[in-house]
């Protein structure tokens, strides 16, 4: 049985990796919609200081975040806008903190 290679101009995902298509929009468009964040940039767009972040980060209290490896700590920036409006109140009686 004879083995057909694709041509040397052909991008060939790893076995087991599915096709680009398949694996959903590119980096591009991800890009577009929600861009991740370091924690410097995160505490800057909540307006908060990094110590602050890293708190809510630790005691389960704020965004969610992605770690992408050891200490490699991402945020989406919609995970970012959807924290602040969780956190959206129109009267003080509604404060529970």
């Amino acid at each position: 049985m004879a083995i057909t290679l694709p041509p040397k101009n052909v991008r060939v995902a790893p076995l087991g990796v599915p096709p680009v298509a398949a694996r959903g929009p590119s980096s591009a468009s991800v890009d577009a919609v929600s861009r991740l964040l370091t924690p410097k940039e995160a505490a800057e767009f909540l307006q908060v200081t990094e110590a602050t972040l890293e708190r809510w980060r630790t005691g389960g209290d704020g965004p969610r975040f992605a770690k992408l490896s050891g200490r490699v700590v991402r945020y989406s920036e919609a995970d970012l806008r959807a924290f602040v409006e969780s956190r959206m109140m129109i009267s003080t009686a509604q404060a529970t903190r």
